[in-house]
This record gives structure tokens, C-alpha cells and sequence, in this order.
């Protein structure tokens, strides 16, 4: 009898315990927000951006498929935008055309290193090598990690095809891989897509040396629907990432309804989508929800299209940069919390 109570006891206790979000749902921080207006080739829904981040104070938006612009171009390009034209769109409230420079990507061989080719998903800077992730079918059950190099004069990103680490994903869920990756005191880490409770037994975090040539697994904590980006995290071990569900991924993410538990549910919810920035923490050697601050909803309309958001960073000390891949279209969004 006791030991069949002590058993339903620890069941009830571990389910409770994804719940990452109950009592810091109680209040929406995106009191500003405001789109950015891209120029028609930067903002062709098919670029796809699946990350954002920091070259210095310029802004790079990573297209999942550079190659998409070939047909354009006749190259291989990714974006970048200046420091000066940021602050003067986000200045002026994103009122007038922000036009991107285009930065050539060369020696791009990664489709060749794993069967079944998807595309890039992640990419940081370390002041001088970026880190990129590619992402391959669910067939492959593979992941890879690429360093490239940029060139002096800042036009070509060259993807260094022999510096590269191929691994494995620690769940099979369809079209999910290491979406997000940052650097964090002279290491990368690597944050896999689904780490829901119901399709990832043993959520980890990859830890990799810059040279490649260590890697360690590091506990994550179950949290529900996809983390698409993170932005960099700062001295104290601090990030964000992206916590987004599409109503379409419930049969592949299958979500833990209890862990929706906000006053915003009208906007945010299973039928509708789930759209919040959530804070990570890295500590005693893991990475994991930060429960001392607050997710923070980004605003939508009750059942308004969903915004599939992938990618982010830091702007200041209290704002971020969003961008969406496809759906519903291109999207360069300025928040503030």
C-alpha cells in the first residue's frame, strides 16, 4: 500500500516538475515592440532566417538556405546589417527601408559531410571564428558543427569544411536538431530543438572545445515546444532563448499542457501557439531554466497567425532582435522588455 502511494507520490512530483513557468507567467514585459522593414531581397520570406548574431556591433542574419540566392545573385550570400543603419531603424521606430549588406559565403561543402542536407540552423561569433550548425533529415540522426573564418575586408564568410564535428542528436523528432548555439567562456554550446518531456528522455547540452576535439554532455532541464535560438549570455552565465509551438508540431513535440499557466493564455496557448523568450542559466555545470526572472510573452493577437520565431539576440540591456523563418513572412522585430 505505501510503497504503491510512494510511487504515484514521485509521478505526480516529476510531472509537476516540468511546469519550468508557474508563478513567472504573471506579467507581459514587451511594453515596446516595433517590425523592422527589410528591403525586398533581405525580406524574401524565402531566406528562411534561422539565427541571428553579434559580428562585432553589426547585426548577421543567417538564411537557412544561402544557396536560395544564387538564382539572384549568382552566389551563395548571408546578410548583415551595419551598427549605424540598426540604431537609425530602431531610432526611428522602423518607419523607413533597412537595406542589408550581403556577405558572400564560400567553400560551403555541408551538404556533402551527412546524407539528407536541411540547411543552416545556428551561428555565433567568438571575435574571430563563427560556429555554425547545419541540419540534416531525421533519417541521419545526425548534427554538425562548423567553424568558418570571415575575410579581411569583411565581403566573404568561408565556411572551413575540415574544421568540422559531426554528432549525434540525442532524441529522433521530426525536422529537429541543435538550433541554438552561443559561446560561453572559450567553449560552444550546442541546445537541441525538443526537450519536452514526452519526446526527450535525457535532454543535454553539447559543451565543445574550440578546437573540437573534447565535447561533453551537460544536463538541460525538460522544457516544453521547440527552442529555436538563444542570444549570447553575459558574464554571470545569464541568456534567453526562444520557446516556440506550432499548433501543426503537437503530434511530433507532444506538449505538456500543464506547463501553460498565464493570464495571456488568450494569446497563448496549445490552438493558438505558444511565442515567449525564456531565461537560461549556466550553473554547477549544467544550463538550465532561471527561475529568478521572468519568460516574457511577445505579443500577438488571440488566435492571430503564429510566428515561427528563430532567431534572436541582445540589444542593450533591455531589449532584443527577433526573426522569423517563412512563416507566416519575414519578420526583423525590435522589443523591449
Amino acid at each position: 500500500m505505501w510503497k504503491k502511494l510512494l510511487i504515484l507520490c514521485s509521478i505526480a512530483l516529476f510531472l509537476t516538475s516540468c511546469s519550468l513557468f508557474r508563478g513567472g507567467d504573471e506579467e507581459d514585459y514587451s511594453h515596446l515592440y516595433f517590425d523592422i522593414k527589410l528591403s525586398e531581397l533581405a525580406s524574401d520570406r524565402n531566406a528562411e532566417y534561422s539565427s541571428l548574431c553579434w559580428y562585432g556591433e553589426d547585426l548577421i542574419l543567417l538564411p537557412q538556405y544561402p544557396s536560395y540566392f544564387r538564382s539572384k545573385l549568382d552566389q551563395d550570400v548571408i546578410f548583415m546589417i551595419s551598427k549605424e543603419k540598426l540604431s537609425r531603424a530602431i531610432k526611428n521606430k522602423g518607419k523607413r527601408v533597412v537595406e542589408p549588406e550581403t556577405i558572400q559565403l564560400v567553400n560551403n561543402e555541408t551538404y556533402k559531410l551527412v546524407p539528407g542536407y536541411e540547411g543552416f540552423e545556428g551561428i555565433c561569433y567568438d571575435g574571430e571564428f563563427f560556429y555554425l550548425t547545419v541540419e540534416y533529415n531525421s533519417k541521419s540522426n545526425k548534427g554538425v558543427l562548423v567553424k568558418a573564418k570571415m575575410s579581411e575586408d569583411g565581403k566573404q564568410l568561408e565556411i572551413l569544411n575540415n574544421e568540422h564535428l559531426i554528432l549525434d542528436l540525442p532524441a529522433q523528432v521530426f525536422n529537429a536538431s541543435y538550433e541554438s548555439i552561443f559561446v560561453y567562456e572559450d567553449h560552444i554550446y550546442l541546445i537541441y530543438e525538443a526537450n519536452g518531456i514526452m519526446v526527450n528522455q535525457r535532454p543535454l547540452v553539447k559543451k565543445i572545445s574550440k578546437d573540437f576535439k573534447t565535447v561533453t554532455d551537460l544536463k538541460f532541464d525538460h522544457i516544453e515546444y521547440r527552442i529555436t535560438d538563444v542570444t549570447s549570455f553575459d558574464e554571470t552565465g545569464r541568456g534567453w532563448a526562444i520557446n516556440y509551438f506550432w499548433p501543426g508540431d503537437a503530434e511530433h513535440y507532444k506538449p505538456v499542457e500543464s506547463t501553460i499557466n498565464s493570464k495571456f493564455a488568450d494569446a497563448n496557448n496549445l490552438e493558438s501557439g505558444i511565442e515567449r523568450i525564456i531565461p537560461l542559466i549556466i550553473t554547477d555545470n549544467q544550463v538550465k531554466y532561471d527561475r529568478t526572472r521572468s519568460p516574457i510573452y511577445i505579443k500577438k493577437a488571440p488566435r492571430s497567425e503564429s510566428c515561427n520565431w528563430e532567431g534572436i539576440v541582445k540589444y542593450g540591456s533591455n531589449s532584443f532582435l527577433l526573426a522569423t523563418d517563412k512563416f507566416p513572412h519575414t519578420v526583423l522585430r525590435f522589443l523591449k522588455k
